[in-house]
């Protein structure tokens, strides 16, 4: 059953990549997947998706850094953010990157599909 909702995951961590894509796309998601968040604003033009799940420790630029590129954007501000990490301060971090969510790595992919559902609203 395809929900007709886009995500974009952003994460480093190659197993944990595929893993929660898989999970994703299993309850009908649409899964566009990125080890990095270079060129972000670019990403996200090029893919359109209607919220973002964004890991926080990835090379080159972090999760919070790439947070606040897409929020001071006029073409990407609007679209829902979830920060994504195992950080002990991921509700620090979220907050000040400007995060519209936030949720442990270790949480269940249902809890992800709630917040993503809570954000978009489709």
């Amino acid at each position: 059953m395809k929900t007709g909702i886009k995500v974009l995951l952003l994460d480093d961590d190659a197993l944990m990549l595929y893993i929660k894509s898989k999970m994703l796309m299993q309850k009908g998601y649409e899964v566009c997947t990125s080890p990095n968040a270079v060129d972000i604003i670019t990403q996200v033009s090029r893919y359109e998706p209607d919220v973002i799940i964004m890991d926080h420790n990835m090379p080159l630029i972090s999760g919070v850094e790439a947070i606040k590129q897409l929020k001071a954007d006029v073409r990407t501000n609007k679209i829902p953010v979830i920060f994504f990490s195992l950080v002990d301060n991921i509700t620090e971090l979220a907050k000040e990157a400007g995060a519209d969510a936030f949720a442990s790595k270790a949480c269940s992919t249902d809890d992800i599909i709630t917040i993503v559902e809570r954000l978009v609203k489709k």
